[in-house]
């Protein structure tokens, strides 16, 4: 299960938190997606929408923006407030992390 939270805002790094699942999956694709210098890897990381899925056995990996989120949950947490250079750093990322899931042995 992939998890994206807090896409689009930040500093340009991305927090990836692993559970159920080889560390080399992640790295390998920060790799494909040009991010490897870009990537924060952690194990399971508490809170947010993986947590269930994880709990019941589902591997797991959780991608958020690394950084500062001064809008969160916040009425100024709006579309103009996103960076589109880490939403579409966190899109690549995520297509190159599913394709790496995809054709997994």
């Amino acid at each position: 299960m992939i998890n994206v939270d807090h896409a689009g805002v930040g500093n340009g790094r991305l927090t990836v938190g692993i559970a159920g699942l080889p560390k080399e999956r992640a790295t390998g694709a920060g790799q494909l997606a040009g991010l490897a210098d870009k990537l924060d890897l952690f194990g399971f990381f508490p809170g947010g929408d993986h947590v269930p899925f994880k709990e019941v056995g589902v591997p797991t990996i959780a991608v958020v923006s690394a950084g500062a989120h001064p809008h969160f949950h916040q009425p100024s947490d709006a579309v103009d407030t996103i960076l589109p250079q880490i939403l579409e750093a966190t899109a690549r990322y995520v297509l190159a992390l599913t394709w790496q899931l995809a054709n997994a042995p």
